[in-house]
């Protein structure tokens, strides 16, 4: 077991028990449980924690991914500046996950990136926040209350970004404190 330079002992062989005996410390195997098949995550274009660990888990255990919010409660489907309406002014949760978290100035410059990018391709910024997580090989939950959100999310299907629009969309983002 390695001692690391903080002090903190055991760092590098709980990451290796994590990566090599998973199936036995999840139990599925001993137990004859079945496997995990899928996780339902937040994860979206201000919201990229799940990157750090377990997107690359999942990938690596074949468990698929579904995230819940992807246009991040409305914030990626309309302009940084149109915050008018009921939901803006009473929604907690789109407080905490999306405007309370200090990083406003950052989430402003990914949401105004995502406007640039749905204009010059012609589609609606909620096309390009969905084509970006299904170009993640990720299966967003969506919110369908209209037709219009049922064309948009049947769209985004086909809209496919180009890797130099997904890295500008990606470059401004900053970690965050995951707050759910």
């Amino acid at each position: 077991m390695a001692t690391m330079a903080t002090g903190e002992r055991g760092s590098i062989a709980i990451a290796r028990i994590c990566m090599e005996k998973r199936d036995q410390y999840l139990g599925h195997n001993k137990h004859n449980w079945h496997k995990f098949i899928s996780m339902q995550n937040y994860w979206n274009l201000l919201h990229r924690e799940e990157e750090r660990e377990m997107v690359p888990y999942c990938r690596d255990a074949n468990i698929g991914i579904i995230p819940w919010s992807p246009l991040a409660r409305g914030a990626l489907a309309r302009p940084f500046d149109v915050r008018e309406g009921l939901r803006n002014q009473n929604d907690k949760v789109l407080s905490d996950l999306v405007r309370g978290q200090g990083s406003e100035a950052v989430d402003e410059m990914i949401i105004r990136r995502l406007e640039e990018v749905a204009k010059k391709c012609g589609v609606s910024m909620a096309v390009v926040a969905l084509a970006w997580s299904l170009s993640k090989q990720a299966w967003p939950v969506t919110g369908l209350n209209s037709i219009e959100r049922i064309n948009e999310a049947i769209s985004s299907v086909t809209f496919v970004l180009s890797s130099e629009d997904v890295a500008y969309l990606e470059e401004p983002y900053r970690p965050k404190d995951v707050s759910y």
